[in-house]
């Protein structure tokens, strides 16, 4: 009844583990919007091993609620701390409650309103990228978080773009007002290894890999301060 998956805006197995690590490291939901509204594609008890594992077993209880809103993940949002959650897509085809396209420049009204934006594929999406991260960064109060799921490898096709660490690191710096907690590389099937990845900066060299199956790059990062996206290019 629930497919495993990946490919869709939403929570697949992988950035399902990537939300709930989320969660139990302290980050605030209260909060929260989503781009596009998300998809929880796992089984049930796969979500209950994974919740367990990472010490949030009391998710556990909450299953036949979460899944009431199959095939979407906004019940499972709320049991990790959102208050108020809202979907942001470019058309309402899906329900979203504000659209808006984030091509254009971000509304005054949506400025500095969330403690966390969750990106769970729109990135590759969207052909404006400069504009995309200024609206993204534009979204988050200071202290806020974004968690953002896109495609690192063997994703050609699927969207405009696939990334690499180096974009995440000298994008979500502190020139820009951020601070990267996390950049991990997975690939999509329930097997794969994370590898936590260091900035290339940091470390004086590239970060290459080269692999035959489809793979994220999977970031976290907090917003630090209100600056001027981009006054001097990375």
């Amino acid at each position: 009844q629930y497919a495993l998956g990946g490919e869709a805006l939403g929570l697949d197995i992988q950035a399902t583990r990537f939300l709930l690590r989320a969660a139990k490291s302290g980050v605030r939901f209260s909060r929260t919007a989503t781009l596009g509204r998300q998809n929880l594609s796992l089984k049930p008890a796969v979500l209950i091993a994974d919740a367990r594992r990472v010490g949030l077993s009391k998710l556990t209880d909450d299953v036949e609620a979460i899944y009431a809103a199959h095939p979407y993940a906004d019940e499972l949002l709320r049991r990790l701390g959102v208050d108020d959650l809202d979907a942001v897509d470019a058309s309402d085809y899906e329900g979203a409650n504000i659209v808006f396209d984030m091509n254009d420049v971000l509304p005054e009204a949506l400025r500095g309103r969330y403690d966390c934006v969750f990106d769970g594929g729109a990135m590759e999406h969207v052909f404006d990228l400069p504009r995309m991260i200024r609206n993204l960064a534009g979204l988050l109060k200071v202290g806020g978080t974004l968690i953002s799921i896109n495609g690192a490898n063997n994703l050609m096709g699927h969207g405009f773009y696939q990334f690499s660490p180096e974009f995440f690191f000298r994008v979500f710096s502190p020139e820009n007002g951020f601070q990267i907690e996390e950049v991990v590389l997975s690939e999509l099937h329930a097997d794969a290894e994370w590898r936590r990845v260091s900035d290339p900066a940091s470390i004086g060299k590239r970060l290459q890999i080269a692999n035959l199956e489809r793979t994220y790059i999977m970031v976290r990062a907090r917003k630090t301060a209100d600056v001027e996206m981009f006054a001097q290019a990375p």
